[in-house]
């Protein structure tokens, strides 16, 4: 049977465990932290050579027709497909992969260089690809490496960052939000003079690919930080990570996902400090996290709210199967405002408590169900959302097509992919002395009150309707 502390670390280091594991919380730990050593990871490649080519052939048309619109909604309708292939490729390595922490903290980074490519099938590949690889590598590399990738450059401007007129959004949000965090540590003239250094970087548009625009890049002296000199882009990266303020930023952040969201300023200068004196090394500060005594705390335990993605995948994960069609995943989670390569803004995705409202924890508690039995569920009309649930055809169209008709579309997807539960499954956990108390165990990371504990005891007539009703609770929302 589980316990809450290996729930805890499950839920928290990746995206729970499934029902018939048999890990202590010994053992899972010494499995995660032996997995993420080896850094094995299964390649994400869903856009083919063809695809690639169509997209190239659309780019040269549309630079050389005069119906750009025309060329422009085909260039949008081949990226959404390979979008949605894209997001169905990564949920299913969160939901199976048995390196679980690289896919949690690549959706860390993920969020944290939140960018956002609607018309490059290629270019989210790539951002995804640089994610996984350095995920708990160094934070220095994933830092450059993201920054050049063809995502970033457009999404913040830097093409237009040129010699004869600069341009700030690249170079403030660098210190703002991914080194030094908000006020911390630089000045208004800073970010100009290193808006200055990151000139003339480029990124190709058909293929994605950085370079150097020497023409456009300023060769004059700069003065960042106090020093000067004629300074480059990566002379600027060397100096934010000089700061051991880059690395206090980083380890809060690690910390509020990780650990709490209210933060303890102690064990945040401890970790900074192990971060700094390792050379920004991610992998040796969540060891340090997750062997710790203080990470198991009672304070620490079930104090997150799940995202709708971490929520999601983690039902699958714990009830799924490697056949199961991940499908619902992306209708839920586009109701529940997080969708994967699409971030609200460059501040990314809310957290914890932001994350739930009247309207959201209603919907949250009735997906399960929804998913295991293919229920219909009440679904209100969002000004922002057209409710396709991944449908690319439905994607395309008008935005005055009926919300209800977009919403039976969608609704039929999800009865299509049932979640198929292992009856026998559940059988061998009922031959528990407490099936209830079992299986609750198995699927939260923290304990239901007694009197709902004791109210799904007496309505258990079914395992598959107990099951539902546990995922049901606001427990269930909770790790």
């Amino acid at each position: 049977m589980a316990d809450i502390g290996l729930m805890h670390l499950a839920h928290r280091a990746g995206f729970g465990l499934p029902l018939t594991s048999n890990f202590t919380k010994e053992t899972y730990l010494k499995t995660l932290l032996e997995k993420a050593k080896e850094g094995q990871i299964n390649e994400i490649k869903v856009i083919d050579d063809q695809a690639i080519r169509r997209f190239r052939q659309l780019m040269d048309e549309q630079e050389n027709n005069s119906d750009k619109v025309k060329f422009n909604r085909q260039i949008i309708l081949l990226s959404q497909k390979c979008q949605i292939a894209l997001r169905l490729a990564w949920l299913r390595e969160m939901v199976q992969s048995e390196n679980q922490l690289i896919e949690k903290m690549a959706l860390f980074w993920h969020n944290h260089f939140a960018t956002s490519d609607k018309r490059n099938p290629i270019a989210n590949e790539q951002l995804l690809d640089v994610l996984r690889q350095n995920a708990l590598g160094n934070f220095g590399t994933l830092l450059r490496q993201v920054s050049k990738t063809s995502v970033m450059m457009r999404y913040l401007n830097n093409q237009q960052n040129t010699k004869k007129s600069p341009n700030e959004n690249f170079a403030r949000e660098v210190m703002e939000l991914f080194t030094l965090g908000r006020d911390n540590g630089y000045t208004e003239q800073d970010i100009k003079e290193a808006a200055r250094a990151f000139t003339g970087w480029k990124v190709n548009r058909r293929t994605g690919v950085f370079f150097e625009q020497k023409g456009q890049m300023d060769q004059g002296e700069k003065t960042i930080f106090g020093k000067t000199g004629n300074f480059s882009g990566d002379d600027v990266f060397d100096m934010l990570l000089e700061n051991k303020q880059t690395a206090r930023h980083i380890c809060e952040k690690i910390y509020r996902y990780f650990v709490n969201p209210l933060v303890d300023e102690k064990r945040v200068e401890d970790l900074s400090d192990l971060m700094y004196k390792n050379n920004y090394e991610i992998l040796p500060v969540l060891e340090a996290v997750f062997t710790s005594d203080w990470f198991y705390d009672t304070k620490n335990v079930g104090s997150q709210i799940k995202s709708p993605i971490e929520m999601l995948a983690g039902l699958y994960r714990q009830l799924g199967h490697e056949e199961e069609d991940l499908s619902p995943i992306l209708y839920y989670s586009r109701l529940l405002s997080q969708q994967l390569f699409d971030l609200p803004n460059v501040g990314g995705w809310p957290h914890h408590k932001d994350w739930i409202d009247a309207s959201s924890l209603m919907l949250r508690l009735q997906i399960p169900s929804a998913i295991i039995s293919a229920e219909q569920i009440d679904i209100a009309a969002k000004t922002d959302d057209d409710a396709t649930g991944g449908n690319e055809e439905l994607e395309m169209m008008n935005e005055e097509v009926p919300f209800e008709r977009l919403k039976r579309a969608a609704e039929n997807r999800v009865k299509k992919a049932k979640l198929h539960i292992d009856e026998p499954m559940l059988e061998s956990i009922a031959s528990e002395k407490d099936f209830t108390a079992s299986i609750s165990e198995r699927l939260l990371c923290v304990n239901l009150k007694s009197d709902v504990l004791q109210q799904i005891k007496s309505s258990e007539d079914q395992r598959l309707a107990t099951l539902k009703r546990i995922l049901s609770t606001p427990e269930y929302q909770i790790c």
